[in-house]
């Protein structure tokens, strides 16, 4: 029988790259597709030839959370949307082949067309045919889709002319046995909420807006699947499940490409149920969407782009449960490379709208149901785009201790090395091993996380079912975490995986529960891996501890305060803006803000090209000593200076990666900037600078800088040993009243702090841990130090110090440090109940104008500021959610707090707040707070428009 593909190509046709397919393995051509068989086709069409570059990996891996740049879907869409005039030449081509235009979407960058087979085959020169395997009869094509010549470059990817099933659970069917219905059959009982409780996942919070998405394949052809909104609610709020006392989520129901639905109790509703279910149960009223889409590779790309473009729900977060392998045997690739480029592209423009999305990493080991003798990994599990989950199993439960190992026991975590990705950059220090397989391949290694996978609960056809596990009840468990952090934020914390590997790899870290009993992914016949210390391929860095994690991102949210400086010269503070658009300063006037600069991106500031996307602003100080502050901007190119000059910024200095400053070696890939501060006693200020070599002091000197001081790892300052691998330098100030300052220093050691001394630097102080201060137990694994201030009035620094014990105040005295404060949790200070779970600390500044600094302090009660008072703290004012400052509403789970000056005169400081409303400066008045400038988005300041859902601050 003749092959389906064809032997010639029409003239002026030429193959479309990525889009080589082969017959699935054991597929065998049985005749000829139907030639007036219906067919639907997406064609993916590139972006705008003239839009910016979207931000890549190493963008995400060099930006903290809290600094991120976010893009509107609406703005993503204009911006980076197909162009009008590729999209007239698709649908020109079609239109030319009688094919039914269905839907043009510029922001998806799709053109969805209909027709026949026959007319298919001769739009794309492609051959249809029948092709049987044990399992499915599909529509397939071999080898290349083909296009006109003036079509090249223009066209991505076409998909929809094969229909083979690429989409499946992870668990094997003949694996699944369920309990009979009744009560559950697990003797523990365990559910989302008591998983949630052991991994100390934070609660949601009373005021939020999120929606978790989840992606579900359901097709007449394959099989359906669906939920039974009396079965989610019976769930939630009865004993069939973990009611009663639960709030059933809202749920909003998406078809895409036309899928059907249905409930049977089959395996695939239980797999809906329990995504739903999970995510739900760990973040309580969150709305959750479920999209539903065919089994197919079209089914992936015009989900996965519905879902991340949708404007209607607006998902914050993603869970997949669902995947095909990679490779259908070593070498042979399952999907077409179109295909993956398609939906992995999505992913990343996810990233750039503040997206996270989650993937189970499978349940069947490193087999994944091939069986070939090779190990093998699951897409989109796979993509460095996403967040892969692997799965434990957890035991022996008293309390709050337990035990947790690799699960492999009724099932088998996922997990290897990807034959598609290469190794990410944020991945390159974490011991990745290679493949197991022949070819030893480096590659991507996932999963990244893990959460419990050995069997929940659910509700099912009107009965509680038991036996329901899988690395799927990994991911929505990890979605309904990352929404409740969402609302925890007040904004979106986005592509997690550098900020997941870079929390990991810190001295000391309480992010993550290491599993590391040798527990082994591999089934036969296939090798595979074993669960160890750090990062290992049956569990990644293992469980989350979501406090933790929300304390780390709630810090890296909290660095607004670094973006505030006296730009002009005037004695008051203005407020450095950027956005995806460009950059400008704000400047209180009277109720409002006016902006004395703004400029767009392409904008050259003396040689300096601006560019948000790529440009990293900060720290900001008085680099040339006289009296008005600049700011630091580092690139991938180089590294600058920025000074307000008139309406506009000049560029005093400029450098490449590759200079020499002194002995300074600059490569902003690996060199780490700030914090600055005034070292050497000058007028001056300089900036200090870490990379795996060692650190230096920078400052500037004419067109360039000079280092005045630099060592290298393995110096010892006094008794103090420099390994900038694990010594973290903190809070740059005035300790010892000397008028200069110092840094403070931590390791997993102890801690110091440095002076600079002529070229080197001195340690007047060091401890290790174990040491006493006053009562305060020295611990740099759990303890975390700043903000740092002037609390006493005496001119010289203390630095505030918080553990999961308490707070505390210390402050050098001689060669260790004193404690004049330290209360335990449980401690009012005032009005305010001290619990350093939920109360997030800083900044600090002088709040009342008496010449010592207080703390600024928030949770989910409201907020206070914190005073020094002898041996304690007093609270001079706390305020709960709802209050109002003036007209500004008081609600911290979406109000942010930063950016610190005396922004209107006077001798106080204000405190600069944003808010999904708008913005607002807020100054202390008696007992409450004032608010002399509020303004909602979309006001414009001079020509700056606000928006804060993607300008930072």
């Amino acid at each position: 029988m003749e092959n389906a593909a064809h032997n010639s190509l029409p003239e002026n046709y030429s193959n479309l790259k990525g889009s080589h397919r082969s017959p699935r393995n054991g597929a065998k051509l049985v005749g000829p597709a139907d030639p007036n068989e219906p067919v639907a086709v997406t064609i993916r069409v590139r972006r705008n030839p003239a839009a910016p570059p979207v931000p890549d990996m190493e963008y995400w891996t060099k930006v903290a959370p809290g600094t991120r740049h976010f893009i509107s879907r609406d703005d993503f869409a204009h911006t980076y949307g197909s162009s009008q005039e590729d999209m007239d030449k698709v649908t020109a081509f079609a239109k030319a082949n009688k094919l039914t235009i269905k839907e043009v979407s510029g922001g998806r960058r799709t053109v969805e067309v209909k027709g026949t087979v026959d007319q298919m085959s001769k739009a794309f020169a492609v051959k249809l045919g029948m092709y049987k395997t044990a399992d499915q009869t599909y529509r397939g094509r071999e080898n290349e889709v083909n296009l006109p010549n003036n079509l090249a470059g223009i066209v991505e990817g076409v998909f929809g002319l094969d229909n083979r099933q690429m989409a499946r659970r992870h668990t094997p069917e003949t694996l699944v046995a369920p309990a009979p219905q009744g009560g559950p059959a697990q003797a523990s009982g365990i559910n989302p909420v008591q998983i949630a409780a052991l991994h100390n996942f934070p609660p949601m919070p009373n005021a939020f807006t999120q929606t978790i998405a989840v992606l579900e394949f359901s097709d007449s052809t394959i099989g359906t699947c669906g939920y039974s909104s009396t079965d989610i609610s019976s769930y939630f709020t009865t004993n069939l499940g973990i009611g009663p006392g639960y709030v059933t989520p809202a749920l909003t129901t998406v078809l895409v490409d036309g899928a059907t639905t249905s409930t049977g109790g089959t395996n695939a509703d239980a797999e809906v149920a329990l995504d739903i279910e999970t995510a739900g149960a760990v973040a309580q009223g969150a709305k959750i969407v479920a999209y539903f889409a065919p089994f197919t590779e079209k089914g992936w790309v015009d989900a996965i782009t519905t879902i991340v473009h949708d404007t209607t729900n607006a998902p914050s977060v993603l869970s997949i449960s669902w995947a095909w392998t990679e490779l259908e045997s070593l070498g042979g690739l399952a999907w077409t490379q179109a295909a993956i480029d398609a939906v992995s592209t999505t992913f990343q423009e996810a990233a750039f709208m503040g997206m996270t999305v989650f993937a189970a990493s499978g349940d069947n080991g490193s087999n994944c149901q091939i069986s070939d003798g090779k190990a093998h990994v699951y897409y989109p599990a796979s993509d460095p785009w996403i967040t892969s989950c692997g799965g434990t199993s957890i035991s022996n439960i008293s309390g709050s201790t337990f035990t947790e190992t690799t699960w492999n026991d009724n099932g088998v975590t996922g997990g290897g090395i990807s034959d598609v990705f290469p190794l990410p950059i944020w991945q390159t220090e974490a011991k990745v091993p290679v493949s197991v397989n022949a070819d030893k391949r480096q590659g991507r290694g996932i999963p990244d996380i893990a959460g419990y996978a050995n069997g929940y609960f659910i509700v099912l056809q009107g009965a509680t079912s038991s036996g329901w596990w899988g690395t799927s009840e990994a991911a929505p468990l990890y979605a309904g975490l990352m929404a409740v952090i969402n609302a925890h934020l007040g904004q979106n914390a986005g592509y997690l995986n550098p900020t997941l590997y870079a929390l990991a790899e810190a001295p000391g870290q309480t992010v993550f529960r290491d599993i590391n009993d040798g527990g082994s992914n591999a089934v036969a016949p296939a090798p595979g891996y074993k669960s160890g210390p750090g990062w290992d391929a049956c569990t990644g860095w293992g469980a989350v501890n979501g406090n933790a994690l929300l304390g780390e991102l709630m810090r890296s949210a909290n660095t607004l305060e670094q973006r505030v400086g006296d730009f002009d010269g005037d004695g008051f503070a203005e407020i450095l803006v950027s956005s995806p658009w460009g950059i400008g300063i704000l400047k209180q006037s009277g109720t409002t803000m006016s902006c004395p600069m703004l400029q767009p991106n392409g904008t050259r500031f003396g040689g300096w090209l601006l560019e948000t996307a790529d440009n990293r602003f900060g720290p900001i100080a008085d680099y040339d000593g006289d009296g008005k502050d600049e700011i630091l901007v580092v690139s991938e190119w180089g590294i600058g200076i920025l000074k307000l000059d008139g309406n506009t910024m000049s560029c005093p200095m400029l450098q490449p990666n590759g200079t020499r400053f002194g002995g300074w070696l600059l490569d902003t890939g690996s060199n780490k900037f700030g914090p600055s501060a005034n070292f050497s006693g000058g007028k001056q200020a300089e900036v200090f600078v870490t990379s795996p070599w060692g650190i230096g002091i920078l400052a500037l000197s004419g067109n360039t800088m000079s280092c005045p001081m630099l060592q290298p790892n393995g110096t010892r300052f006094g008794g103090w040993l420099l390994n900038t691998a694990d010594n973290e330098f903190s809070a740059a100030a005035d300790y010892d009243g000397s008028g200069t300052d110092e840094i403070f220093v931590t390791s997993p050691w102890g801690i110091g702090i440095l002076k600079l001394d002529g070229s080197t630097m001195s340690c007047p102080m060091l401890q290790p841990n174990g040491t006493r201060f006053g009562g305060w137990l020295l611990n740099t694994a759990d303890n975390q130090f700043g903000p740092a201030a002037d609390y006493d009035g005496s001119k010289s620094a203390g630095i505030f110090v918080t553990s999961p014990w308490g707070v505390g105040i210390l402050k050098l005295s001689g060669s260790t440090m004193a404690c004049p404060m330290l209360q335990p949790n449980g401690t009012r200070f005032g009005g305010w109940l001290l619990e350093t779970a939920d109360n997030q600390f800083g900044p600090a500044a002088d709040y009342d104008g008496s010449s010592s600094a207080g703390i600024f302090v928030t949770s989910a009660w409201g907020i206070g500021i914190l005073k020094l008072s002898g041996s304690t703290m007093s609270c001079p004012m706390l305020q709960p959610n709802g209050t109002r400052f003036g007209g500004w509403l008081l609600n911290t789970v979406d109000n942010r707090f930063g950016s610190v000056g005396n922004y209107g005169g006077g001798a106080q400081a204000d405190i600069f707040v944003k808010s999904p409303w708008g913005v607002g400066i807020l100054e202390l008045a008696g007992s409450t707070m004032a608010a002399p400038m509020m303004q909602p988005n979309g006001t414009r300041f001079g020509g700056w428009l606000l928006e804060t859902t993607n300008n930072v601050f």
